[in-house]
């Protein structure tokens, strides 16, 4: 919801966390987790370990993803990506711009 200071600035600061942190679970999934496997491999002669560390990751970048997408607008309280993802413009509840600011009424950039 709307900030008492008169903005939406901190509530998109924390949308910008979150999607960062998503995009960075998943851009680092691949190449953490098959260094994870070689480097079982090699000490434990195994790849279980790896496998491990690999569903646990995957699971925390679903749980990151499902926080994201459900993360409230800052004017309605209503899931902000739903029901279009993470792709959305605006809000489809209240129409809010993705990164506006009421004061000034454009959007920010990202």
């Amino acid at each position: 919801m709307k900030n008492m200071s008169g903005g939406f600035q901190p509530c998109w600061g924390e949308f910008r966390r979150l999607r960062r942190r998503w995009l960075l679970l998943l851009a680092f999934y691949v190449p953490v987790c098959y260094s994870a496997g070689w480097l079982s491999v090699r000490l434990f002669g195994s790849a279980k370990p790896a496998f491990v560390l690999a569903l646990g990751w995957a699971v925390a970048a679903g749980l990151w993803g499902f926080r994201m997408i459900f993360w409230p607008c800052p004017r309605c309280g209503q899931a902000f990506l739903i029901p279009w993802g993470v792709f959305t413009g605006r809000c489809s509840r209240c129409g809010l711009p993705k990164w506006a600011d009421p004061a000034g009424g454009a959007g920010m950039a990202s």
